[in-house]
Order: C-alpha cells, then sequence, then structure tokens
C-alpha cells in the first residue's frame, strides 16, 4: 500500500472492548491517502474488569434487553434461527 501512496495501520482488536457482546478477535486495516496523515486505531471503551473510565463488557442479555418480541410470519411461525437444510428451527 505503501507504493500505491496509502498508509495503513493494522491491528488486530477484540470486539467486546468496542461494546459488541462477543469475544472475538478481528484484523482491522485503516488505510488513509499519505497526503492525508494516517488513522490511529479507536481506543477500547470496554473491559472486562470496570475502571474508573472502562465500562463493563456487554452481554448478549444486555443488548437484547429492551428488544421488541420477535414477529411472527404469515404462516404463524415464529422467526427463528435455521438449520442446516433452511427450516426454521
Amino acid at each position: 500500500m505503501d507504493a500505491l501512496g496509502y498508509n495503513v495501520t493494522v491491528d488486530v482488536l477484540l470486539a467486546a472492548d468496542f461494546g459488541a457482546p462477543q469475544m472475538r478477535r478481528r484484523l482491522i486495516f485503516l488505510g488513509c491517502r499519505k497526503d492525508i496523515g494516517s488513522l490511529p486505531l479507536p481506543s477500547p471503551e470496554y473491559r472486562e474488569e470496570v475502571t474508573l473510565f472502562d465500562k463493563s463488557y456487554i452481554t448478549v442479555g444486555q443488548a437484547f434487553e429492551g428488544l421488541p418480541a420477535a414477529k411472527y410470519s404469515n404462516s404463524g411461525h415464529r422467526l427463528g434461527r435455521s438449520n442446516y437444510n433452511g427450516n426454521a428451527t
């Protein structure tokens, strides 16, 4: 990317550190034209252990809290996860 005129910042970030209710690591690339400068990676706002300035990790239950109940399809079946053959479970 350097030869193409871009600055690239690369790192592996933990999704939970940014408010996602999942403990997955993600490879992040931030690219910016050299004439503009470079982009810093965001700073984590969530932590496993709460500190004065950081928030605690979010659970799936907390993420779903307050969502409306699932709607039903026209066939009367509740919309849900699909199994491997595409049928709702």
